[in-house]
């Protein structure tokens, strides 16, 4: 059987300016290791480094392993990702307006601006014991991200939104709705009564 990291080794290509660079910095590094760091064999350590140094400079030319596509181009693993200072500056990146909340049932000690994909705007707001975020975003689709399997939903109107509301029964923890251009999201961190999220509700939806 085929060992996987040879086989890995194997689809690696460096050009020689690389091997060059990275045979200077094997040679350059100290193998002595420092006293306070957690003990290894030294000869191996200094194996080891040397093997990921080639493997990190050469997996850029890696084509397809793992029976993936092959591509010209590296691509790009983390999307696209912006954070913005203010509530103003998300909406102009995003390029719909997304407000704060006022109504939070709790007072928020952070606040983080996120747009995603250059079409979902995040507001996230924390303290020691909350947390809540407010997704906004062209379409209908839930756009909270949210997977977990709650036990309970209810409906609720809000200045004429069908917000469902999704939680254990009791509480809710998360809130999705439409009004038909854009698609919202509300998740709290503890969750609140159905009549503890009229208030919250009734500011955001309408506007």
């Amino acid at each position: 059987m085929t060992n996987p990291y040879e086989e890995i080794m194997d689809h690696i290509q460096l050009t020689p300016e690389m091997r060059a660079r990275v045979l200077t910095h094997i040679a350059s590094t100290d193998p002595t290791p420092h006293p306070r760091a957690i003990c290894f064999p030294a000869k191996k350590l200094w194996l080891s480094a040397a093997c990921l140094a080639l493997l990190l400079a050469g997996v850029r030319f890696l084509p397809g392993t793992w029976g993936g596509p092959s591509v010209d181009q590296p691509q790009q693993v983390i999307p696209d990702i912006v954070t913005c200072d203010s509530a103003e500056a998300l909406s102009q990146a995003v390029g719909f307006s997304i407000q704060d909340i006022e109504a939070l049932p709790f007072q928020p000690e952070t606040r983080t601006y996120t747009v995603y994909w250059k079409t979902l705007a995040e507001i996230s707001y924390t303290s020691s014991s909350a947390s809540a975020d407010y997704r906004k975003s062209p379409g209908s689709e839930d756009n909270s991200g949210d997977y977990t399997a709650y036990a309970a939903e209810t409906e609720l109107d809000a200045n004429g939104c069908a917000v469902t509301l999704k939680g254990d029964g009791d509480t809710y923890a998360l809130a999705v709705w439409s009004d038909g251009t854009y698609a919202y999201s509300l998740r709290l961190s503890p969750g609140l009564s159905a009549d503890e999220w009229t208030p919250i509700l009734s500011e955001l939806c309408g506007t």
